[in-house]
């Protein structure tokens, strides 16, 4: 277990670059690559998610499922997805997001090549379950990514861009997974979004970056001259305490509420829409 974690483990921080010109250069360079691979390598990663949805009807035509037990897959991943990607939340904290992530894409893509010769319920669900997991790496990895190399008064804008990726994924899942079941019949919606994220995780270990300070740069409050609230204002709490009192705000449970409504009717309609 140790060994594993430690793969995902922060890198060093190297001595600080003493070139301002050298510093900016870099900084605009990884910026851009990080900015590109949280937002286009999540969209096309929701392909491995969807998946399900597009396949249903060949499935339930084929006799091969029923549609109560493709609503019990289906749950499968969203109970998994939910509990994942608070856990996987935590983790990436503390994590190489230039590992870690990619790794879930990976996991999921393979997961997803799998579904593609599974005709078994159970093992179906369990596949699908772990599915779920896996892509619970993205968003906390892309927000970790935001808040290492985006200074507070940006994030706003840059969440903003990087939310753009829900609606490519789920413009590609639709309109490029049709295709293939239309060629390659009902696994190809599983297997065909498979191979492409295994490339795609290939990609992201090459494009994504570490923490700013293991490449001898300084941290981006430092570079953008943006500290926001200093730790003596925040009362030194330690992470957890922060965390907590996030949870004690009356706002945070209203909005996690109309969140979870409004996502209802969202995967109720991608999940049965097409049927």
């Amino acid at each position: 277990m140790k060994r594993l974690l430690a793969v995902f483990a922060p890198g060093p921080d190297r001595p600080l670059l003493s070139d301002r010109a050298e510093i900016d250069r870099l900084y605009r360079r990884c910026r851009l690559s990080v900015m590109l691979s949280i937002t286009l390598g999540y969209g096309i990663a929701y392909t491995c998610r969807l998946g399900l949805s597009v396949v249903k009807k060949p499935l339930i035509d084929g006799g091969i499922y029923t549609a109560d037990e493709l609503g019990i897959i289906g749950s499968a991943i969203f109970y998994a997805y939910a509990f994942g990607k608070c856990v996987n939340g935590f983790l990436a904290d503390h994590a190489n997001i230039r590992y870690f992530w990619p790794t879930g894409v990976l996991l999921s893509a393979l997961i997803n090549i799998a579904m593609g010769s599974s005709t078994v319920l159970w093992l179906s669900v369990a596949l699908w379950a772990l599915n779920g997991w896996f892509q619970g790496f993205g968003a906390p990895a892309g927000v970790v990514a935001m808040t290492q190399w985006f200074s507070n008064r940006e994030r706003g804008r840059i969440y903003g861009i990087w939310s753009t990726a829900h609606s490519i994924g789920e413009g590609l899942t639709f309109v490029g997974l049709a295709g293939l079941v239309t060629y390659f019949g009902w696994r190809g919606g599983f297997i065909g979004p498979g191979v492409i994220c295994v490339a795609v995780a290939i990609v992201l270990y090459i494009t994504m970056r570490d923490r700013p300070q293991t490449l001898g740069l300084p941290s981006v409050a430092d570079w953008k001259n943006d500290h926001g609230v200093s730790t003596a204002a925040a009362g030194a709490k330690s992470t957890w305490q922060l965390q907590l009192s996030v949870l004690k705000l009356p706002a945070i449970w209203v909005l996690s509420l109309a969140c979870a409504t409004m996502t209802m009717t969202r995967y109720g309609l991608n999940s049965w829409g097409m049927l």
